[in-house]
């Protein structure tokens, strides 16, 4: 009887050991094509905010030389503006973006033909609001800002124009859906790319022949048409069944839209409260001329942002699959190492980027009296700034913790404190420090909302103390940090003064490859091994794929 009990364990260990090797193989496949598509939309992105970067780069002190510094500032304010009006409809479309990826991944196309059909009215009448919004706010702009008379006379006409240029694309809303629920990244971010090139080319043509606000502005908005027509046609083009949708009003298709939208709103509006308030104060307090040292800072951070924290939405799927399997050990892990690495890239901006900058703005906007101004104030507001980012990047992969975990009602309400005390802070600090103050009331709200309200929620989430998960992401960074700083600071001494752009593209080679070696600083020794293995193993089998030849004699 024990001799049949054993033979009977050891054929079934065998079958399962099968079994479990089928199952692998086969979660390994669909693993890896679901990271492929995960990976291409990443670097799309990546494609998309680098053509961004450089378009920027290369305009931007074109734009400053034809329009002057006021002028210049008058244009980031608005655009500031414009990105309040966009908050209209932030929160509605991720809601319609989430409710048609739901139904198209649950191949229910005549449910997203009934919430395209509901959705497109729903904003256009945004459209109507914003700009009648718009309209009342170019006529009192003026009252609260300081602008020079010459200028004054441009502000109703290039608001209202930028103001059309939302309104134009507040109804292809659902069609951007439509991609997105394909998971079409790459074609949307393509899409991106195209316009804002067209865009560069006409607004460097349209300043080259004298043209100003007004005309910059003729073109936003008719690059703004281009894009949504775009999308229209591929989006019908990839889902034929979405021709012909027609236009209703389903009170259940519109609940839905409101109801997932309302929390996303507060989030977005939170967000775009966070990252346009600075500039009105600065304007408010100061002037409008005041603006473009301290917009100039802050773009230059907010692109350095966006790259470091670009990646880190990949991780919401991962981390709802580990919270609904129960693996909190697994989940810390990630959520330590990621937070390690967000950390060390943001520290890696700050560092490299504070020691660089002044020769960099020297060398990009030229040696004008205009450019001298710009280049004296933006460098220390950009090392206060990206402080107050690094601890945006704290928050970041803890963000999707929290929406994996269904947080999105306390993570709206953090943000939503974040927006409050940032405005309220900015604006004691900057009547006492001036327009560093702005920056400095920026980061004491950052950073004491980040530690009083988002570190205690993520460690509840992970059931870990919230010093030691401190601990644990923030210790390595700091020593890379610190060790980094030595770094630029021994290599600045050394090169000497850079005045050229090869010295700087030099000067900026070397500190990369020096963040890169200082980087497994933020690994454990696990994982480090961990890594060395994975590298061994995929060149293996790229070895294998190219044998060498045999020799013949």
């Amino acid at each position: 009887m024990s001799q049949l009990s054993c033979s009977f364990f050891i054929i079934n260990k065998k079958y399962d050991k099968l079994v479990q090797y089928q199952f692998f193989k086969e979660y390994h496949q669909d693993s890896m094509s679901v990271a492929i598509i995960v990976l291409k939309n990443v670097a799309s992105s990546w494609v998309g905010l680098a053509c961004q970067i450089v378009v920027t780069m290369l305009l931007t002190p074109f734009v400053i030389a034809k329009l002057g510094n006021e002028a210049y500032g008058l244009w980031l304010l608005l655009q500031g503006l414009v990105g309040y009006y966009g908050m209209v409809d932030m929160g509605l479309r991720a809601g319609l973006t989430q409710s048609i990826t739901r139904r198209i991944a649950a191949d229910d196309i005549p449910s997203v033909r009934r919430h395209i059909a509901a959705a497109i009215p729903l904003f256009l009448g945004l459209g109507v609001a914003v700009v009648a919004i718009a309209g009342l706010l170019a006529i009192a702009l003026p009252r609260f800002v300081e602008i020079s008379d010459n200028i004054v006379s441009v502000v109703l006409p290039v608001v209202l124009i930028q103001a059309l240029g939302v309104a134009i694309k507040l109804p292809v809303t659902p069609y951007g859906a439509v991609l997105v629920g394909l998971q079409r990244y790459d074609i949307a971010n393509a899409i991106s790319i195209v316009t804002r090139v067209v865009f560069a080319v006409m607004t460097w043509q349209a300043l080259k022949t004298g043209g100003g606000l007004v005309m910059l502005s003729l073109i936003l908005t008719l690059t703004d048409f281009l894009d949504g027509f775009i999308r229209v046609v591929v989006a019908r083009r990839l889902l034929p069944e979405i021709r012909r949708c027609g236009l209703t009003f389903d009170r259940s298709e519109l609940n839905e839209i409101m109801h997932v939208g309302v929390w996303n709103f507060l989030v977005g509006i939170s967000r775009q409260f966070i990252y346009f308030s600075d500039v009105i104060v600065v304007a408010i307090l100061f002037s409008a001329r005041a603006v473009a040292p301290y917009g100039l800072a802050a773009s230059l951070v907010e692109y350095g942002t966006k790259i470091v924290v670009a990646a880190t939405k990949v991780l919401f799927p991962t981390m709802t699959h580990m919270l609904k399997r129960g693996d909190k050990s697994a989940l810390v892990d990630l959520y330590v190492t990621s937070t390690r690495i967000v950390l060390g890239l943001s520290l890696s901006l700050l560092v490299v980027g504070s020691t660089w900058i002044r020769p960099f703005l020297t060398l990009w906007l030229g040696d004008s009296e205009q450019s001298k101004e710009l280049v004296s104030q933006a460098p220390l507001l950009y090392a206060v700034l990206s402080i107050a980012f690094i601890f945006v990047g704290l928050q970041r992969v803890g963000t999707q913790l929290m929406l994996a975990d269904n947080k999105l009602k306390s993570l709206s309400l953090f943000l939503l404190a974040e927006a409050v005390f940032n405005l309220l802070a900015s604006m004691i600090a900057g009547k006492i420090l001036g327009p560093v103050g702005i920056a400095v009331g920026t980061l004491v709200a950052a950073s004491l909302i980040g530690f009083v309200l988002h570190l205690p929620a993520h460690a509840v989430i992970l059931e870990q103390r919230s010093l030691s998960l401190l601990g644990k992401i923030a210790f390595r960074p700091l020593a890379f940090a610190a060790l980094l700083a030595c770094t630029m600071i021994a290599m600045s001494r050394g090169l000497g003064p850079v005045s050229s752009w090869f010295d700087l593209a030099f000067a900026g080679t070397v500190s990369v490859f020096a963040s890169v070696f200082l980087f497994p600083i933020m690994l454990s020794s696990a994982q480090i091994s961990g890594l060395r293995t994975l590298i061994k193993i995929k060149i293996s089998a790229l070895l294998k794929r190219f044998p060498r030849p045999t020799q013949s004699f």
